[in-house]
């Protein structure tokens, strides 16, 4: 009995670890759309950005990726001079104002908008739009000038807060030793 005990262990263990096994080799590779936001520390606009992102990102999390670049502290003094670089020469190619700059500053594909607007289904379309774009007409002007300027914009990448599969299935594992484990417990402690 006992070596049938122990072959079911060993069979769970093997059968629980499997799926580890392969989920931690294979890579998540979903096509993101970047959104750059240029941000000031407490502005407000920029709060309201950063939770119509992150409940965007909720609803949709293969959607898009967040790129929080804060460039100015509350007094308007810059934070981070590559930031404000990169953020004078993107109002430059897109024609805008670089003199009275507001925040959010917000860059998505080649759309661009300085302060959030009143009707989020804009900043949603243009998404949608860079999402739905084929190889050949996607565009990323942020990246196209952050790489002029020798600028890593990972460094500026907001982590999202999700349980992955791989997690899951660890998660999972454990729980099935666990239990098998209690089950041989009840099993050798009846004889």
């Amino acid at each position: 009995m006992k070596k049938v005990l122990l072959s079911i262990i060993t069979l769970l263990l093997t059968l629980t670890f499997i799926p580890v096994t392969f989920a931690a080799s294979e890579e998540e590779t979903v096509d993101k759309v970047p959104v750059y936001i240029f941000s000031k520390n407490g502005c407000k606009g920029c709060e309201y950005a950063f939770n119509y992102f992150d409940n965007l990102e909720k609803e949709e999390p293969d959607l898009f990726e967040q790129y929080i670049i804060e460039v100015y502290d509350p007094n308007w003094n810059i934070e981070d001079e590559d930031a404000y670089n990169l953020l004078i020469t993107l109002l430059e190619r897109k024609e805008l104002d670089t003199v009275k700059i507001a925040t959010p500053t917000i860059f998505i594909g080649d759309y661009a908008t300085v302060g959030f607007p009143n009707d989020d289904s804009l900043v949603y379309n243009a998404i949608k739009n860079a999402k739905e774009a084929s190889e050949d007409e996607k565009v990323d002007i942020v990246k196209e000038e952050a790489d002029k300027l020798n600028i890593d914009l990972e460094q500026y990448k907001k982590v999202a807060a999700k349980t992955s599969v791989t997690d899951l299935i660890i998660i999972g594992s454990i729980f099935v030793v666990l239990v098998g484990g209690f089950v041989c417990l009840i099993v050798m402690s009846k004889k």
